[in-house]
Parts: structure tokens; C-alpha cells; sequence
């Protein structure tokens, strides 16, 4: 099941990438010598969205089970829990897509077994997760917990836009009606508190 879940996965991603040839790859340390082969699926224009929709659901079908988690191995790093919601909901999806639990904020990626098709299927949960865009390379960037959930959070704080300058125009026209003339006078006397209230 899983082995499916990754074959399609890998092939959305293919499919996105607009790469044209079929791709075998061989990992001996994830699953002892376990082949995982795609075959590129000819979709017709405008369809690649309603193909991507169905492969979601299928992998969200096929999830693994959490008695199904395998033991955290012997790494280099010692365990620490993740405290953030951020880290948490990362360690849950590093744990779904790596089959191991629990996962700490210091585990590495690649440590746990994690490969490039992995990596694909980790990153497309991660964007789906925060709904921010993480670019594929950031993994190899920030390995660990701790240094995506960090990434995430600036990305999302990047995300979060500021007050557009018609939002700031009608909130300065809305407080400048509630004032009396002679506060207005006052106020556009003082430049340094018709900045202060303008920028606030």
C-alpha cells in the first residue's frame, strides 16, 4: 500500500515537472532493495488538476496506520519533543510519510530513511498542511524538524500581508469623521502626530 501511495505521488510530481521518461530508482536502505518503478499517465490539456485531485485522494486512502509506525532508530541526535503547533504538525507528517515514531525536532530527514520520493510526498503534505509554498530543495536546506517548522513559520509570517493602503486610508478616514474640527485642526498642526496616527 504504501509502495502504491508513492507511485502515485512520485508521478503527480512528474506529471507537474512535465518530465517525459519513465523513472526506476533503487534504495537498499528503505525497504532492503525495494524496486518503486512510475509510468508516466498522457493526460489530457486541462485534466492535470482533475488527475492530481484523484491521486490526493487515493493517498489519503491509503494512509498508514499508526500501529503500523515503526520504533525511532539509533541517530545521532538525542530525542526532543516538538513544542510549537508548527512542529507538531510537522513531526506528525515526517511520522506518516517515514513510517517511524516518534520523530524528534533534531532527527534528520535522511537519517530516518528519507529519500528523494519521500521527500516529494513529504513536501506536497507539508504545502497542503500550512498552505504556503515550500520549494523541494528546502529539505536539503533544513533537514530537521526544528529547521522546517522554522522555515514554515517565516514563510507563513511572509504569507501574512500587511495593511494594504486603501485599508489604512479607509481606517484613517473612519477615525478622522469621528473627531471634533478643532481635534483635526490640532492634529494636522502637529506632523509628528499626523504620522504617528496615519502609521499606527
Amino acid at each position: 500500500m504504501l509502495k502504491m501511495k508513492l507511485v502515485n505521488l512520485v508521478a503527480g510530481a512528474m506529471l507537474l515537472a512535465a518530465i517525459s521518461a519513465p523513472v526506476t530508482s533503487m534504495d537498499k536502505n528503505y525497504k532492503r532493495g525495494s524496486v518503486w518503478s512510475v509510468t508516466l499517465v498522457k493526460v489530457e490539456p486541462g485534466k492535470g488538476d482533475d488527475y492530481l485531485d484523484s491521486l490526493k485522494e487515493q493517498s489519503a486512502s491509503q494512509q498508514m496506520p499508526a500501529a503500523s509506525l515503526h520504533p525511532r532508530p539509533n541517530l545521532s541526535s538525542q530525542y526532543a519533543a516538538p513544542v510549537s503547533e508548527i512542529e507538531k504538525t510537522t513531526a506528525g507528517i515526517w511520522q506518516q510519510v517515514l513510517g517511524i515514531a516518534p520523530i524528534g525536532l533534531h532527527d534528520k530527514f535522511f537519517e530516518l530513511g528519507g529519500h528523494s520520493l519521500l521527500a516529494v510526498q513529504l513536501i506536497s503534505q507539508l504545502r497542503e498542511a500550512f498552505q504556503v509554498e515550500i520549494p523541494a530543495q528546502r529539505l536539503f536546506e533544513a533537514p530537521t524538524i526544528a529547521q522546517l517548522a522554522a522555515s514554515i513559520e517565516a514563510s507563513l509570517a511572509a504569507q501574512s500581508s500587511p495593511e494594504s493602503e486603501d485599508e489604512r486610508l479607509a481606517r484613517v478616514l473612519e477615525m478622522v469623521e469621528g473627531m471634533s474640527e478643532e481635534e483635526v485642526a490640532k492634529l494636522l498642526a502637529n506632523p509628528d502626530a499626523l504620522s504617528q496616527v496615519v502609521n499606527a
